[in-house]
């Protein structure tokens, strides 16, 4: 599990999990990264909201678009809803062709890698020790030289280090984008909220005022009628 989402569930945070969730097709609109949390986060009672339809689910492909994406989320803002949420599962996958392409790519690419690495270390396994006055260290492999190793293992751990400094970085990266995304949402609910209670404290005010200047109208007319 996610440390985010493991953080929000132990916590019962509702409001956490859904700003996560809200990003997270954003993040992987393939959703593999997601998807196990997302089954065990829907167990958690209050997650989801009942559904609303607000401005509709489109079921047409035709229509899946940037635009529509965006208005999905904002009514995904105010109704969470399971209905609404796997929707947005499908829609992401038309939305985002080009970046799913892309992570499955790199994903690809990654496996392939881990693949040749445990072939390679199943070789060096199955190297045959060079017989005779030579040091222990060296061995051969069928087709290769002979090769140190110390040598070999060493490189082996360059190379895993490497990657393992690449992939950190890739997913702090991505956990600092999700988390200001996340913030940036918070800010913006609380901002329309004081909106929200500004507008209707002023209205009351004005309302105040015109009540008031209503009395001392009805006052003057009775003055004058004596």
């Amino acid at each position: 599990m996610l440390p985010e989402i493991r953080k929000c569930a132990e916590k019962q945070d509702i409001k956490g999990l859904r700003y996560i969730f809200m990003d997270a097709l954003d993040v992987d609109p393939t959703f593999d990264k997601y998807r196990e949390d997302y089954e065990y986060c829907k167990k958690i009672g209050g997650l989801f909201d009942t559904h609303q339809e607000l401005s509709g689910l489109n079921q047409n492909e035709a229509g899946w678009n940037a635009g529509y994406w965006e208005r999905l989320k904002t009514d995904l803002m105010k109704n969470f809803s399971e209905k609404r949420y796997a929707h947005m599962i499908q829609v992401a996958k038309v939305v985002y062709a080009a970046k799913i392409e892309r992570l499955m790519k790199e994903r690809g690419r990654a496996s392939a890698e881990a693949v040749r690495r445990t072939e390679t270390e199943a070789q060096g396994k199955n190297a045959r020790p060079i017989q005779g006055n030579v040091r222990s260290n060296v061995v051969i492999r069928e087709g290769s030289g002979a090769v140190s190793k110390n040598e070999m293992e060493e490189r082996r751990l360059a190379e895993r280090r490497r990657e393992l400094a690449e992939e950190n970085r890739r997913r702090e990266a991505e956990q600092r984008a999700q988390q200001e995304r996340i913030e940036a949402a918070r800010r913006a609910a609380e901002n329309n909220n004081a909106r929200n209670r500004a507008e209707g404290s002023g209205s009351k005010k004005w309302l105040g005022i015109v009540l008031a200047i209503a009395v001392m109208v009805v006052i003057l007319i009775v003055l004058m009628l004596r």
